[in-house]
């Protein structure tokens, strides 16, 4: 078997990041965007999402518990660059700049967005 890379820690790419839900029905709702220091909003490629990234967005957004998490592009943003991927948190992060990643710039991801 092949063993997967270690994800690298955000912070060792980013001094600051911002996080916004956009395009859903209600303000606890949509797609994920981030902002890496003073960047361009920008969207999570889909590849590695899971509820335990959502945990931690929501935290961040001080939303409370995530209930259910998707990879999909339901909620737009399938236009906006992808700015990182394989996002990998535990779930206990105060922040998804506490998560690792695979890669980190301006992306172009095949999977949907988070």
């Amino acid at each position: 078997t092949t063993t997967p890379k270690p994800k690298i820690p955000m912070v060792k790419v980013a001094d600051d990041m911002n996080i916004r839900l956009a395009g859903g029905r209600t303000p606890n709702e949509g797609r994920v965007e981030m902002k890496f220091d003073a960047g361009e909003w920008g969207v999570a490629c889909g590849d590695g999402w899971g509820v335990r990234e959502a945990i931690v967005a929501c935290k961040q957004l001080g939303l409370g518990y995530a209930e259910a998490t998707m990879s999909t592009s339901i909620f737009g943003g399938s236009n906006m660059t992808k700015v990182v991927s394989g996002l990998g948190c535990k779930g206990n992060e105060e922040s998804l700049l506490d998560c690792g990643h695979d890669d980190f710039g301006s992306l172009s991801a095949l999977a949907k967005d988070a």
